[in-house]
Formats: C-alpha cells, sequence, structure tokens
C-alpha cells in the first residue's frame, strides 16, 4: 500500500489489525534526554523562517531532532522522508508541534494516548531515544 493512500481503516480491513490504545511511553520507562545547544539553536533558527506549508514546517523542526538522536546512536538511525500523512485538522496533529507515537507488534497496533508537544523536546528526545534504544537490542 502506497504510504499516501494509508489509512488506519484499510490496515484493520485489509491486514486484519487490532487498534488498542496505551500509555507506550509509561510502559517502557523513558528518560528524559536534554537538548545540545547545537539543537536549541537550529530549533530557535527554524521557529523564525517562514515556511510556505505545513509539511515544510513539520521537516525543519524534525530533521533537527532526528539529527540529535542520530548523533548519539552513530550510525544506527537512518532518516527517511515520505509522501504527505493527513491527518483530520480537528485534532490539532499537523504539525511537528503535537507529536503521537504508534508501535506495531504482530497484528495489534498500540496508539500512544498522550499527545507530546514540542515544548517537551527533552521527553520527546527520550521517547525517541528509547525507541532507538529497543531496536538496538533486537538488531545488534
Amino acid at each position: 500500500m502506497a504510504y499516501k493512500n494509508f489509512s488506519l481503516e484499510k490496515l484493520q480491513d485489509e491486514f486484519g489489525i487490532v487498534t488498542l490504545r496505551q500509555n507506550l511511553t509509561e510502559l517502557h520507562g523513558v528518560e528524559i534526554v536534554e537538548p545540545s545547544a547545537w539543537l536549541s539553536e537550529t530549533l530557535n533558527i527554524m521557529r523564525s523562517l517562514p515556511n510556505r506549508s505545513e509539511k515544510a514546517k513539520s521537516e525543519s523542526f524534525i530533521a533537527p531532532i532526528l539529527a540529535e538522536i542520530k548523533r548519539h546512536n552513530d550510525d544506527f538511525l537512518t532518516i527517511h522522508s515520505s509522501d504527505f500523512l493527513n491527518v483530520d485538522p480537528e485534532h490539532g496533529l499537523t504539525s511537528a508541534d503535537v507529536w503521537k507515537f504508534i508501535k506495531l507488534e504482530k497484528l495489534t497496533l498500540y496508539v500512544e494516548d498522550e499527545v507530546y508537544r514540542i515544548q517537551d523536546l527533552s521527553l520527546l528526545l527520550g521517547i525517541l531515544q528509547s525507541i532507538v534504544n529497543f531496536y538496538k537490542r533486537i538488531l545488534i
């Protein structure tokens, strides 16, 4: 299924995926990761730049955050930018200001109950680092 054609309903119908809501970060004991001076400065610069679209705004925040995680993890992390992810604007999930996490385990899709904001950058970095740590244990 092409990413631009993705929907939760299609996953459920075509693959038998079951969706459960859960507080994933509490479940995995996330540790706070303080942002480097470089990341704080870069995000401040990005906030001041005009963006022509939500996708541009989103990527201008997400790329430095992922680069920060990569810096802590050598060559373990790869960044992939995909097509648009269209989200219902009524839920306010249209930019890099708001983050939500999911985890697919076999045929169960766990959807994070919490919504995280860019203002909680240390927590976001901790969540991303815990995801990387999880896969490092499995793959290395």
